[in-house]
């Protein structure tokens, strides 16, 4: 949003799965960062981890699954993506018709400009 292009299809589908429609719209329309807090919050993360830790907490739970049949994890992640994602061709043509479009506009050519020269926008609609 805040280079003046549309989400990926993740950002769209997946985001709003994960934290509801209210919540992913205000994110993708502000282009707001949020922290780890509100991330935990809002359901985007299952947990934070300090990052002193964050490797050791990470093997801990690799190690963790790598340690059950791996047949029975691999169709379980198959499984939760059959159940959870959506088919993602309509909404992979809607991200690439529109990044496609909106990437050709001066509003994202400001953007960029915006960015590397670190200056307010002045955005025109086009």
């Amino acid at each position: 949003m805040r280079r003046g292009l549309c989400s990926d299809v993740a950002g769209l589908a997946r985001l709003s799965q994960l934290v509801g429609r209210e919540v992913a719209a205000e994110l993708l329309f502000t282009g707001r960062i949020i922290d780890s807090d509100e991330a935990l919050r809002v359901r985007l993360v299952s947990r934070g981890v300090p990052h002193e830790i964050l490797m050791a907490h990470a093997l801990k739970i690799t190690v963790s699954i790598a340690a059950n049949p791996p047949m029975a994890v691999q169709a379980l992640k198959n499984g939760l993506r059959t159940a959870l994602d959506p088919g993602w061709d309509e909404p992979g043509v809607f991200v690439r018709t529109n990044l496609v479009r909106i990437s050709e506009t001066a509003d994202h050519r400001e953007s960029v400009a915006t960015f590397v020269e670190k200056r307010e926008a002045r955005y025109i609609g086009d």
